[in-house]
C-alpha cells in the first residue's frame, strides 16, 4: 500500500517545496485567480495585504482566500491541510498536531492561528458525524476565536461554530455564531449566516420560521459563484422543510434543480441533495430502487463520500434498503462500511441497535 505522502498529488508536494525555497508567503485564491506571493504585511478578519518584491501591495479580501502558505511553515502543515480537504480526518489531525509542535517557537501569529483553526475544523467535521465530539469542537473553535479576533479564518470559524452548536443542541450559541458571521461584509457570508439561522430554527422544530429564512436567501439574485452556491444551499433548506410538511414531490423537484445547477466541485451541496432525495423517496413509500440510486451517489462517488456525515447516513439507509430488493450481500457490505468507517456515529449506533 502506498504511504499517504506518496499518494498526494505531485503538484501539492511541489507547491510546498517551492514556497519554502522562495521564502515567501503565498495567498491561494478561491476564485482561481493568480496567487499572490510576497510578505504578509497585514492581516484583518476581512482582508490580507501581501507586499511584493516588485509591484507594491496586493490586498486580497478574505472571502477569496482558500488558504495561505506561510513562509517557514512546516511541511506537515501542508500535508495536514491536504488530508483535511480529502476527508482523511485522522491523518489530518496527526499531521497538524505535528505541525503545531514544530511551529511552537515561531513568532508568526498568523501561522499559529491557521493551525489552531485547521485543528478545530478537524474536530468540527467529526462532530457533524459524531455529536459526542461537539463539545470538544466548540471548545477548540472558541479558543481560536478568543485568540484570533483579527485573523482571516474568523468568519469561517463562526460558521463552523454555528454548525457544531446545532449538532450539540446549543441553539443559543448557534444563533450567536451565525449573528457574528452575518457581520461579514460579503453577501455570500451573509447568506450563509441566514441559512445557518434557518437550520437552527429547523433543529428546534420551527419549520415555518426556518422556511422563511431559506425562502429569503433562495429569492436573491446571485452575482458570484459563491453566492450561487449559497442560494442552492437555501434551496436545500426549502426542500427539507417541504419534506417535513409531507410535500415530498415538491421537495424532489427542488432537489433536482439543485443537483442540475450546482458545480461538481461543490461536493457538500451535491451530497446533501442526493441524501435528501433518497429520504424523500423513502418517505413517499416509492420503489426502494429510486432511494437506493440517490444514496448510492454518495457512496460510490469518492468526492461525495468525503462528506462523512452525509456518507454515514447514506450507508445506514443502504444497509436497510438493499435487503428490500433482495440483495442481502450488498446490505451487509453497506453495514460493514458504516460500522467500520463511522463506528461512533449516531447512524452506526442506530443500525447496531
Amino acid at each position: 500500500m502506498r504511504s499517504f505522502r506518496s499518494a498526494l498529488p505531485l503538484f501539492v508536494l511541489l507547491s510546498y517545496a517551492a514556497s519554502s525555497a522562495e521564502a515567501i508567503d503565498v495567498v491561494v485564491r478561491r476564485s482561481g485567480a493568480a496567487r499572490e506571493g510576497g510578505k504578509l504585511s497585514k492581516m484583518t478578519k476581512t482582508e490580507v495585504t501581501i507586499t511584493k518584491q516588485v509591484g507594491g501591495d496586493a490586498v486580497v479580501p478574505v472571502n477569496d482566500i482558500a488558504w495561505i502558505e506561510h513562509d517557514g511553515a512546516p511541511a506537515s502543515m501542508g500535508l495536514g491541510r491536504a488530508a483535511l480537504d480529502a476527508g482523511q480526518l485522522d491523518v489530518a489531525q496527526k499531521q497538524l498536531e505535528q505541525a503545531q509542535t514544530e511551529a511552537a517557537s515561531t513568532d508568526n501569529a498568523a501561522l499559529r492561528g491557521d493551525l489552531d483553526f485547521l485543528l478545530a475544523k478537524v474536530f468540527a467535521l467529526r462532530a457533524l458525524t459524531d455529536a459526542s465530539q461537539a463539545a470538544e469542537a466548540a471548545r477548540r473553535l472558541n479558543d481560536y476565536l478568543s485568540k484570533n479576533r483579527d485573523h482571516y479564518r474568523y468568519f469561517d470559524a463562526q460558521l463552523l461554530l454555528g454548525d457544531v452548536a446545532i449538532v450539540g443542541g446549543d441553539a443559543a450559541t448557534a444563533v450567536a455564531a451565525f449573528t457574528a458571521a452575518a457581520a461579514a461584509p460579503w453577501k455570500d457570508y451573509q447568506m450563509a449566516a441566514q441559512i445557518g439561522q434557518g437550520r437552527t430554527l429547523l433543529a428546534q422544530q420551527n419549520v415555518d420560521a426556518a422556511q422563511r429564512e431559506f425562502d429569503a436567501v433562495a429569492a436573491t439574485s446571485p452575482q458570484t459563484p459563491a453566492e450561487t452556491s449559497r442560494r442552492l444551499q437555501a434551496m436545500l433548506g426549502q426542500a427539507r422543510c417541504l419534506s417535513l410538511k409531507g410535500q415530498h414531490q415538491a421537495a424532489i423537484q427542488i432537489l433536482e434543480k439543485v443537483i442540475d445547477e450546482s458545480s461538481t466541485a461543490d461536493t457538500r451541496l451535491q451530497a446533501e441533495a442526493y441524501l435528501l432525495q433518497g429520504d424523500c423517496f423513502v418517505a413517499m413509500g416509492a420503489s426502494p430502487k429510486e432511494a437506493i440510486m440517490a444514496y448510492l451517489h454518495i457512496d460510490v462517488i469518492p468526492a461525495l463520500a468525503r462528506e462523512t456525515d452525509f456518507h454515514a447516513q447514506a450507508l445506514y439507509h443502504l444497509a436497510r434498503l438493499w435487503n428490500q430488493v433482495g440483495q442481502p450481500d450488498r446490505a451487509r457490505e453497506a453495514a460493514d462500511s458504516l460500522l467500520g468507517q463511522y463506528p461512533e456515529s449516531e447512524w452506526a449506533k442506530k443500525l447496531g441497535g
